[in-house]
């Protein structure tokens, strides 16, 4: 059973590979330095507009970095063939390039020919004189169901991520079950982000549902103080990294602003139309303000160095449902304090997290965060980081997997 190599396409639910790290690539990433895994294949869907939208960020002003996902992304995109990593021979990236979402029949039957057309490349140009073909499947999409019908495999899982249907509208909502429906049930196993999501999918998926949390990915988080990018001179800052979405309490950090008037906050992350106007607006009332933008999760060890105090904003409600902060953990790494709402898995952390019920408690913890002077403490952190790697992780889903190709 050693001796077998095993051969990994992830259907991913965005258009975004290599812009965060998120949960997938994390996990592909570590199964190409396993010595069984002979190859990785990471296939995202995208619209022909969404590649337009990549091209001309080309000629928009951006870092070195950017620039070249941004390259790989119109290349997967062009290409018919899965297009491999020049620094990693293990793994691939393509996208099926969807050109039409509207409602006209014929255009419609026209579009779904094409993705068949792209699935069957998979077929003949990753998939052919392959074994032991895993698909890990990350509902919800509208596209899983005919790709699994169509790219060739030899066993099905699923990483069911957060709870999307408890974050949509009533229609999307029926939407997303209906996916869940149809996908789940044919996998021969399915994890998941948190425990919650056993409880209430388990009979629709007919099967239990383990739970693998998230973790931090050491080999990009070990190296710090590479570069210095704040330049803060005798004062305090807080830092918050992460995407800027409805998921982020924006009225928790007006409070703070004014509460720490001499304490720098600064915002990295890329922020959705809405919360930039709202993000901007505290710029205008508060000088201690600094939103840094998006910047590449590579950078990102290097901004953590440099703050005294890491927070986490996100609501404690339905928008952060069934997940668990990929942050935390990344966070934790660094040793330094770290101040949180309940979410997960801040809550599971509270020993080493100030993990705050309200906005009065979260400035009291700020306070206590900026004066930490317990060494152990930040030994516990790192520690605790080390145990939550995605190698761990990535050694129970082998485990796992193994045991179900036996």
């Amino acid at each position: 059973m050693d001796k077998l190599k095993l051969n990994f396409i992830t259907l991913w639910k965005l258009n975004d590979w290599g812009m965060y790290n998120r949960r997938d690539e994390a996990i592909l990433w570590e199964l190409t330095r396993r010595d069984s895994v002979e190859s990785v294949l990471h296939v995202e869907h995208t619209t022909l507009k969404a590649l337009i939208y990549r091209m001309l960020q080309l000629f928009r002003p951006s870092d070195k970095v950017l620039r070249n996902i941004n390259l790989l992304h119109i290349k997967k995109g062009l290409s018919l063939k899965p297009v491999r990593l020049k620094d990693n021979m293990k793994y691939f990236i393509y996208s099926v390039v969807i050109l039409y979402t509207g409602n006209s029949p014929f255009i419609k039957k026209m579009t779904n020919y094409l993705m068949n057309i792209q699935y069957h490349a998979i077929n003949k140009y990753y998939c052919r004189a392959k074994k032991n073909i895993i698909i890990i499947a990350y509902p919800p999409s509208k596209y899983l169901s005919r790709a699994i019908m169509t790219i060739r495999h030899d066993l099905l899982i699923a990483d069911f991520e957060d709870d999307t249907a408890e974050r949509v509208d009533i229609k999307r909502r029926n939407e997303v079950i209906e996916n869940y429906r149809k996908i789940l049930p044919q996998c021969r196993w399915i994890f998941s982000t948190s425990p919650s999501l056993n409880e209430k999918y388990r009979n629709l998926a007919g099967q239990e549902i383990a739970y693998i949390p998230n973790g931090v990915d050491v080999n990009n988080f070990k190296a710090y103080h590479q570069h210095s990018y704040l330049k803060m001179k005798n004062q305090k800052t807080v830092g918050y990294i992460g995407i800027i979405n409805r998921e982020v309490d924006l009225d928790l950090l007006d409070y703070l602003l004014s509460c720490f008037k001499n304490i720098s906050f600064f915002i990295i992350g890329y922020a959705t139309e809405e919360r930039l106007i709202d993000i901007k607006r505290l710029i205008a009332k508060y000088s201690n303000l600094h939103y840094l933008g998006y910047k590449c999760y590579k950078d990102i060890p290097d901004y953590i160095s440099e703050f005294d105090v890491l927070i986490n904003i996100k609501k404690p409600d339905h928008t952060t449902a069934g997940g668990e902060s990929q942050k935390i953990y990344e966070y934790l790494l660094s040793g330094k304090p770290i101040v949180s709402t309940p979410v997960p898995p801040a809550d599971r952390f509270s020993e080493i997290i100030y993990v705050a019920e309200d906005k009065y408690q979260f400035a009291e913890n700020i306070k206590k965060a900026l004066n930490e002077k317990n060494n152990d403490i930040k030994e516990k952190r790192k520690e605790t980081a080390l145990n939550n790697s995605w190698s761990k992780r990535t050694d129970d889903i082998l485990f796992k997997i193994q045991s179900l190709l036996r």
